[in-house]
């Protein structure tokens, strides 16, 4: 079996996924002058649960959502990053790339390669799937590219839990991307009041 944790970061997105004592972060909160998420939150909770991560999934460079990565880092300088920035370091995380962890199956299903958006539009679309249960985490995918992917790829993105895209934001998490998903769960990261 396998778990999936999001972090209580505020308005920004930190999520573990869990397996045999490992773990992926898909995000790493927040940022701000003198720290960041996962000094405050991220690096402490992995530590509590005796949990080791192994690698970092960023869905875009938001501060809410790219912030604690140094920190992270710091702690550990061997995890892996995969993301959309073509960075130096980091693995690409564009759509059609598959691969195995602890027996889940990753599939990226956005942004295409050469999507020219960045930012929001340009968030890194996963699908985490065991054969049984799945996950489809968005980052802050917006109404405009949720429809281009859904365009092509609409078959694909059924998912058991979804995470709600850019913090429940209206523009975001368009009805049509709702429907075609049919989560049982969805999961939202929102600072109080939002």
């Amino acid at each position: 079996s396998w778990t999936l944790h999001m972090l209580d970061v505020g308005q920004g997105l930190a999520m573990v996924i869990e397996r045999q004592g490992k773990a992926i972060l898909y995000d790493t909160g927040l940022a701000w002058p003198g720290g960041d998420s996962a000094q405050r939150l991220i690096i402490p909770w992995l530590r509590w649960h005796h949990l080791r991560p192994e690698g970092v999934i960023l869905s875009h460079e938001h501060l809410d959502h790219a912030g604690g990565l140094a920190s992270l880092q710091k702690a550990w300088p061997e995890v892996w990053v995969r993301s959309p920035l073509r960075l130096t370091g980091h693995r690409p995380c564009f759509r059609g790339q598959r691969w195995k962890w602890q027996g889940l199956t990753f599939t990226v299903h956005w942004p295409p390669e050469n999507y020219p958006a960045q930012g929001n539009n340009h968030s890194c679309v996963v699908k985490i799937d065991d054969g049984e249960q799945s996950v489809l985490l968005t980052g802050d995918i917006e109404a405009q590219a949720e429809q281009a992917m859904l365009s092509h790829y609409w078959r694909y993105l059924t998912s058991t839990l979804i995470q709600v895209p850019h913090h429940g934001s209206n523009t975001s998490s368009s009805l049509p991307l709702v429907q075609r998903v049919e989560g049982q769960i969805a999961l939202d990261s929102a600072a109080r009041f939002n």
